[in-house]
Parts: C-alpha cells; sequence; structure tokens
C-alpha cells in the first residue's frame, strides 16, 4: 500500500512538472510575471500566475489574450515559450534585441507588432486569422505572407527586404513598406487595397491594376519611370515625389484631391478633368504646360524651378493669381483659359439659334438666321455676355446655379424679341436646355449702315484689299445703292466683287436689292497703290482717303452711319498685327457718347497652323461703353464672350494656316465712347492676339485724340513732317510749304499737357530728353489751323 502511494506522488509532480513553461528569457518571463504586461479576454491586465508559484504552467498561459512590452530594460532577447499562449489574438512589442520570432503556433492571433527590435526574420505562416502586422524597424530580409487570408494592414518599413509577395494578401487595405531595397512589386488585383506607401525603395516596377479601392499611393523617393493610374477610380492622393517619371495622366481619377510630383522629369502635367484636386505640386520638373481648368481653385498650386514653363491654363478665376505666381519666378509663362472655351469642371449648356420673322406667324427654321446675335446672362454675383455665330446660333456654357439669358439688342426699341429672357437652373433642368429667339418688327424702322476698312497696311507700290461692308439694320427689307469714293491718282482698282453698277475715275457704285433685316453684304476690291517714283508719287507718310457711302429708300432713321471714312498712312513696313480705330488718330467732339470702330488684324507667322486664335481686347470703361459692342465683320467664323472689362473675340478651331496668303484674319466691331468724355481726352485701346498656347503677339495701342469740332483740322502730314521718330532727345517739325507754326503743345496719352511752347518758330529742335519713355502727341495751331501728329520717346 505505502509503495502505492508512492508511486502515485511521483506521477503527480511528473505532471505538474510538465505544466510548467520553459521562458529561457529571464526578462521575457519576468515581465510576464509582473501582472503589467498580460491581458485577459476583456483587455482588462491580470497577474497570469494564478497559484503562486513564480512559474506560468500552460494553463495560465492560455488564459491570456494579449501580450504588450514596450521598451523592457534590459531588452529581452528571445520569445521562446510564447508558443504555449494559443489563445493569444494580439502580441504587441518593441525596442527588443530578438533575432527570430516564430508566432506559426498561435493559430487565434489577430495582430502582430514588434518593431525596432532587430529582428532578422519571422515566422507567421498559416495565421488565417492575422489581420494586422507591424514589423517595422528591424532586420528582415525574407517575408514569407503566404495563408495570411484575413490580413488588412501590413506594416514592413525601415528593413531589408529585396522583394515581397503580396498577391494572396486578398483582405489587405493597408501597406505600408518604405525604407527597403525592393525594386519591383506587384498589388494586382488587391481590390481591398486602400493606403499604399512604399517611398525610398529604389522601386522600378509597380503594377497597381485592379486595386480599385486605392486611396493614396504613397512612394516618392523611388526609380519609378512609369505609373499607370488609370484604373484607380477612388484615388485620392499621389504622392510621387522624386521619382523618373516623364507623364502622368490623371484622367481618369475624378477623385484626386492632392498631387504631389515634385521632382521629376515631366514635361506636361493635366488635372482639367479632376475637378476635386486641392492641392498640386509639381515642382522642378521639366515643365512645358500646365493644364489646370478643372472648375476648382486650389488651395495649393505650385510649380518653381521649371525655367521652361510656357503654357499655363487655369480656370478664369485662377488666372491673375497664378500669372503672378509665374511673373514674381520670372517666368515668361502664359497663362490663360483658352485650352477650352467652356468652364472647368462639370457644365451645363443652353443653346439655340436667333431669327428674323418678317411676318406674324411663328418662327421656324425657314427664317433667316441673325449673325453675331448677342446675349446678356445675369445670376447670382455673375454678369456676362456671349455674341453668337455667323449663323445666328449659340451655345452658352454655364455652371450649377440659376441664370437668366436675354437679348442685348443694339436698337431694342425697334424690334420685339420672344422670349424676352429664359431663366434656366442647372442641374434641376437638363442638358442641353434648347432655346431659340424669335426677333420681329416693331413698327417700321428703316435703317442701314456702311463700313470700310483695308486688310492690310498700305505700302508705296503694293495691293492692297479693301472691303466695304453695308447692313440692314432696320425692320423691313431695303433697296439702294453703295458708292466708293478715292483718289484714282495714287490708286487704281484692280479686282472688285461683285461687278460695279456704274464708275467715274474716283467715284464708283453698286446698286443692291431686297437686303432683308440683319442681312450684311460686302464689296471687296483691290487697289494697286502708287510708288515713290510714280507721278504723283506715294511715300511713307503720306495719308490716304477712302469713303463708303449707303443710301436706302425710304430715308435713314439713324443716317449718321450711312457714311464712312478711313484715312490710312502709308508705311514702309508691314505689322502684321495691328490694331486700329478705323476713324483715325483724331476725331471730333461728335464721337463723344456715339460709335467708334476698330479694327484687330492678326497673321500667323508660325511654323504650324494655329487650331485656335483668341484676340483678347481690354475695354477701358472709363472711355468705352462696354455693353454697347457690336461686332460687324470678320474673316473666319468665331464667338464673342465677355469677361469681366475683358471682351474674347475666339477663333474656335480656325486651323489657320502659317503658309503666306493663307494665314491672315481680321475681326471689325464698333464701341460707344462715354458721354462724360470731353474735348482733348484720349481713347487708347490695345489687344493681345493668342494663337494656340504661345506668348500673346500684343497688337500695340490704337490711340485716337478727341479734338472739338469748332478748332480747324487738317492732316498734320499734308503740310509738316516730324522728326526723328522715335526720338531720344529732340523732335524737329519741317513745314512743306510756307506753313507757320504759331504754338505747340504735347501730351501724354493720358491726354496731360507736358510741354507747351507759345512761339516755336524759334526753335530749330524741341528737346523731349526729360519725357519719359512712351507715347505722345503733338497739337500744333499754325496758319492754316491745327493738326495732330504722333510720336514716341525712347
Amino acid at each position: 500500500m505505502k509503495n502505492n502511494y508512492l508511486l502515485l506522488l511521483l506521477l503527480f509532480a511528473v505532471g505538474v512538472k510538465a505544466q510548467i513553461i520553459s521562458i529561457p528569457d529571464a526578462q521575457f518571463k519576468a515581465k510576464l510575471l509582473s501582472g503589467e504586461c498580460t491581458f485577459d479576454s476583456s483587455d482588462n491586465p491580470f497577474q497570469i500566475d494564478a497559484n503562486g508559484n513564480n512559474e506560468i504552467e500552460q494553463s495560465e498561459a492560455l488564459t491570456v489574450s494579449r501580450i504588450s512590452i514596450y521598451n523592457a530594460i534590459p531588452k529581452i532577447q528571445s520569445f521562446a515559450g510564447v508558443e504555449y499562449f494559443t489563445n493569444l489574438t494580439e502580441f504587441r512589442t518593441s525596442e527588443q534585441n530578438v533575432s527570430t520570432l516564430d508566432v506559426s503556433a498561435l493559430s487565434s492571433l489577430t495582430l502582430l507588432e514588434i518593431y525596432n527590435s532587430h529582428l532578422t526574420s519571422v515566422n507567421v505562416s498559416g495565421l488565417s486569422n492575422l489581420e494586422y502586422i507591424n514589423v517595422s524597424g528591424n532586420e528582415i530580409g525574407t517575408l514569407d505572407l503566404n495563408g495570411l487570408t484575413s490580413l488588412e494592414n501590413l506594416q514592413v518599413y525601415n528593413n531589408n527586404l529585396t522583394t515581397l509577395d503580396v498577391h494572396s494578401l486578398s483582405a489587405l487595405k493597408y501597406f505600408e513598406g518604405a525604407s527597403n531595397d525592393i525594386h519591383s512589386i506587384d498589388f494586382s488585383n488587391l481590390s481591398n487595397l486602400i493606403t499604399l506607401r512604399m517611398d525610398d525603395n529604389n522601386l522600378q516596377n509597380l503594377n497597381l491594376s485592379g486595386c480599385t479601392s486605392l486611396e493614396q499611393l504613397l512612394c516618392p523617393s523611388n526609380d519609378i519611370a512609369t505609373i499607370d493610374v488609370s484604373g484607380l477610380p477612388s484615388l485620392r492622393i499621389i504622392w510621387m515625389a522624386y521619382n523618373l517619371l516623364t507623364t502622368i495622366d490623371v484622367s481618369q481619377n475624378p477623385l484626386l484631391w492632392n498631387l504631389d510630383v515634385q521632382h521629376n522629369n515631366i514635361g506636361t502635367i493635366d488635372v482639367s478633368q479632376n475637378t476635386m484636386l486641392e492641392h498640386l505640386v509639381c515642382n522642378d520638373n521639366a515643365l512645358v504646360s500646365i493644364f489646370a481648368k478643372n472648375g476648382t481653385d486650389e488651395t495649393s498650386f505650385q510649380f518653381f524651378d521649371n525655367p521652361n514653363l510656357q503654357y499655363i491654363c487655369a480656370d478664369e478665376s485662377q488666372v491673375a493669381a497664378i500669372g503672378t505666381l509665374a511673373s514674381n519666378l520670372f517666368y515668361d509663362t502664359v497663362v490663360n483659359s483658352y485650352c477650352t472655351f467652356v468652364p472647368g469642371g462639370e457644365f451645363y449648356t443652353v443653346n439655340g439659334t436667333a431669327r428674323f420673322n418678317p411676318s406674324t406667324e411663328a418662327c421656324d427654321t425657314g427664317n433667316a438666321e441673325i449673325p453675331f446675335f448677342k446675349l446678356g446672362l445675369s445670376a447670382t454675383n455673375v454678369s456676362g455676355q456671349l455674341t453668337a455665330d455667323l449663323n445666328g446660333s449659340y451655345t452658352m456654357p454655364l455652371q450649377a446655379g440659376i441664370h437668366t439669358l436675354f437679348p442685348m439688342l443694339e436698337n431694342p426699341n425697334y424690334f420685339n424679341v420672344s422670349p424676352s429672357s429664359v431663366t434656366v437652373d442647372f442641374p434641376t433642368q437638363s442638358s442641353p436646355f434648347a432655346q431659340d429667339f424669335c426677333v420681329s418688327a416693331n413698327g417700321s424702322h428703316p435703317d442701314l449702315e456702311v463700313v470700310v476698312f483695308a486688310l492690310q497696311t498700305f505700302r508705296p507700290g503694293f495691293e492692297n484689299q479693301l472691303k466695304i461692308v453695308y447692313k440692314n439694320k432696320g425692320t423691313e427689307a431695303q433697296s439702294g445703292s453703295v458708292t466708293f469714293a478715292f483718289d484714282s491718282t495714287l490708286s487704281q482698282i484692280v479686282t472688285v466683287t461683285p461687278t460695279e453698277t456704274s464708275q467715274t475715275a474716283s467715284i464708283w457704285s453698286w446698286n443692291f436689292s431686297d437686303l432683308q433685316p440683319f442681312e450684311t453684304r460686302e464689296i471687296n476690291l483691290i487697289l494697286l497703290l502708287n510708288t515713290p517714283t510714280d507721278t504723283p508719287s506715294l511715300n511713307s507718310g503720306d495719308i490716304l482717303h477712302f469713303t463708303a457711302s449707303v443710301t436706302g429708300n425710304p430715308s435713314d432713321e439713324t443716317p449718321l452711319d450711312n457714311t464712312a471714312q478711313i484715312n490710312p498712312v502709308v508705311v514702309n513696313s508691314l505689322d502684321p498685327n495691328d490694331k486700329i480705330c478705323l476713324e483715325g488718330n483724331v476725331v471730333g467732339s461728335d464721337k463723344i457718347g456715339e460709335y467708334v470702330h476698330y479694327m484687330i488684324r492678326f497673321e500667323n507667322t508660325g511654323t504650324a497652323p494655329a487650331q485656335n486664335v483668341v484676340i483678347s481686347d481690354t475695354i477701358d470703361p472709363t472711355r468705352f461703353d462696354m455693353n454697347s459692342l457690336v461686332t460687324l465683320s470678320a474673316s473666319h467664323d468665331f464667338f464673342t464672350r465677355f469677361v469681366g472689362m475683358r471682351t474674347d473675340f475666339v477663333f474656335e478651331n480656325i486651323n489657320l494656316a502659317f503658309e503666306d496668303g493663307l494665314n491672315d484674319g481680321y475681326i471689325v466691331f464698333k464701341v460707344k465712347t462715354l458721354p462724360t468724355l470731353s474735348p482733348g481726352n484720349f481713347l487708347i485701346n490695345s489687344a493681345g492676339i493668342f494663337f494656340d498656347y504661345n506668348v500673346p503677339i500684343p497688337t500695340g495701342s490704337a490711340i485716337t485724340f478727341i479734338q472739338a469740332l469748332s478748332d480747324p483740322d487738317f492732316e498734320f502730314n499734308d503740310y509738316f513732317s516730324l522728326y526723328p521718330n522715335p526720338a531720344s532727345d529732340t523732335i524737329s517739325i519741317h513745314a512743306k510749304d510756307a506753313s507757320i507754326i504759331e504754338s505747340l503743345d504735347v501730351y501724354d496719352i493720358m491726354g496731360r499737357q507736358v510741354l507747351s511752347i507759345a512761339d516755336p518758330r524759334s526753335l530749330n529742335a524741341i528737346d523731349v530728353s526729360k519725357l519719359k519713355t512712351g507715347t505722345y502727341f503733338v497739337r500744333i495751331t499754325s496758319d492754316k489751323g491745327k493738326a495732330n501728329a504722333k510720336f514716341i520717346k525712347k
């Protein structure tokens, strides 16, 4: 019996010894026994040594759900024994000195965190419940991730990884693998992946196809030369700075919020489809162009260290600020919104046609279209205007909101318009919204107008084309005649279309009939000018005079515009891009509050066709009534839009050739001067001509002096010459006959008197050395009256 008790006692002792877990690392064991690092299933800290024997039995290990050991001193050298904690769901530690870790037996583990602990290897094979791994800041060279079907978050940054196979991690959402040495990695078809960070890896190849949930792509400081993000519709942040990219296409990333591609070799960035973009950082690239017209005002827009940047297309609301930034960087960058002619981002359209209905019946497609029909726009804090094309058709792009469109006729009392206005509410109403306008007569108003202009400057011995454009502005069809008067001793008509009805040496006439309301017709003439050796001779500085007039039946309601005269100055040089006032450099005070006419000529002098041409004309609101602007003629189909004080004449898809004879164009319009102007004021206007994305060509200023009608007037160059022009220090005025200059005044372009000489006859030269560089007008009073001349101070 005594022997049986002894046997039972021995068996019991062996069983107890078998349940105690061997934990070789004393520091690890001490931490486990401290009660500070072990947590139960309710995540409460507890003493694992339930029986107080300073040992850990297997049964005690099974009660632990979480182990958290941070910054142990001294550092733990081994976690051997942790494999017995088979109910463990979380194992967290850091700042240890452990070379290997095997947790493959912990099948319940969902979280593993061991960072900055000198690990060279970790075994996590078969842990199908594992959701989170952070082994960052170690020395791991390889990592087997097969079978981790529940893994959502993987952090392996700051290791020695050269390859990593993640293709089986179908549940992966967050990956951070920065500061390794991975050259190529394939994330294809990881459709749950949300965040990917791989900076500082020498990464060259990155496959993201099928990552449809990816929101953050963070891979700066690598060697990536190409990246395809086209199939990533959820992408919000792209950080690809310090790579080798030459292009990046983000057109299929509609949610993109932040794009940082600084320090690459990208030539063009296009974010025009990214309507949610807030931050664009593209410093230090090889940028030539940026297309950022997307309907949003980015809070951060950086492009410094791109000295070859030629063009930025931005939303109209950003053009001024971005232009200032480019100027501050000393870049000659063109900044405008002309890459497209619709608003950036989402927009809606109203389109239709304006027609004139001569009867009381409803308008239909059989009625004549109204060329250049003008529409006004009003909305909350917004106003604008648009001119239809040559066929009376218009398309008005609008952004979300309530907008009211209304006709703007030159003579609104002549006509009735149906509807008188239209209000649209986008996006409540469908787009495009179709709205035609029908114009009918309001009584009888006979009204014709005529304008004459030349398509080139006048040079001695050369041919030049003139156009006579006449229009029925009234309410009923007209018949009548057009006459053209010129000095036939200085030029001769070579060809004319249509053929004249009658002619004398200096007066040619054309009869017309059935000119309908809003209809415009043209007469084209080619004149050959005399040479300096002809008799009479024609030389640079001489003045030519051409007059066109139109008469109809019955008598005209506004006869002042039935006659048009131009007095061009003969020149030796050709400026193919210019702006001129057809009335000349001087007008009488009768033009105050009335129309003056302008012509802008342009020529493609480049080496390729220009797809689009935009003439940007800033109308000075202190001198002109912008709302009165009326387009009269143009070389090509166009439309007009009004943006603030700027008028854009848009020749979209003009495809203007560059070959001589095919590369010219023009626009002619009229605009009223303000009634508040006075004699002595100047009309000053200039424009910029944009050929596609090139630097705009300035036209120079068209400067016209307003003088009182009571002052006698003659052409300065008929009796006097001014030289040198441009001048540095002095100018001289020479009388061509015995004319006597009694007094002389000089004005700047603002109309301010800067010099006055009571008796200039005793002076051989006039000192202008103290004048600032710019354009000036000389006004002389002579025995023949008063005249004006212009000179430039260098």
